[in-house]
């Protein structure tokens, strides 16, 4: 045998087991992640992950279900809202049409209760005419903010079938609020018109008593 050949004999003998052992480690690293996978496998079974999975979409739907029911409860919130303001801006404009008319109304009985008081007498006159003024007064009164008391009523009674499905939204102190402001708009009308209607008999007697 040559030299050279017992030298690449040498050789291979020398890279042999190396090569062995190396296989070995290799087989035995797999051997070593099928336990901790079959330990992966025992912790969390398909079935689980299954069901979670199953849990996590039923979540998802319902977020998107609550999400619309939201978003739909918002629009409706903003529709009433511009409801509200635009039957505010038409009493506004009414309450300023009736005040208007209650002042000719008042210079109208005057000349009328003027007229049948010099008649009949300044004392007759003047007890007649101030019941008519009143009666007058007190019947243009009612006709005209008869309206004005429906449409508040209107807003409440809208505002109240809505409040159970935005009340469901954390929005109860939005609702009390537009009640509280509801309330004292319609107080404050009512209050402004009887001083008005006051206002009017006060100097419809006047002038008739200074006549």
């Amino acid at each position: 045998m040559s030299k050279y050949i017992r030298h690449n004999i040498i050789r291979a003998v020398r890279i042999l087991p190396e090569a062995v052992r190396i296989g070995v480690s290799s087989e035995e690293a797999q051997k070593k992640s099928f336990p901790e996978d079959t330990k992966n496998e025992r912790l969390l079974p398909s079935d689980d992950i299954n069901s979670h999975a199953l849990e996590i979409d039923k979540l998802k739907l319902e977020v998107t279900s609550l999400q619309q029911e939201l978003k739909e409860a918002l629009s409706r919130n903003r529709a009433l809202e511009e409801d509200f303001l635009q039957r505010k801006l038409v009493l506004e404009e009414e309450h300023k049409k009736v005040l208007v008319a209650l002042e000719e109304q008042k210079e109208k009985l005057f000349k009328q209760a003027h007229k049948e008081g010099f008649q009949k007498g300044q004392e007759k006159g003047y007890t007649e005419g101030q019941s008519k003024a009143q009666k007058e007064v007190e019947k243009e009164y009612f006709h005209r903010f008869s309206r004005l008391v429906e449409s508040f009523n209107s807003i409440h009674e809208t505002f109240s079938k809505e409040r159970a499905s935005l009340a469901q939204y954390h929005l109860p102190c939005l609702i009390r609020l537009w009640e509280t402001t509801l309330s004292r708009m319609l107080k404050r009308s009512v209050s402004i018109v009887s001083q008005t209607a006051v206002r009017v008999l006060e100097a419809i007697l006047h002038r008739i008593s200074d006549k």
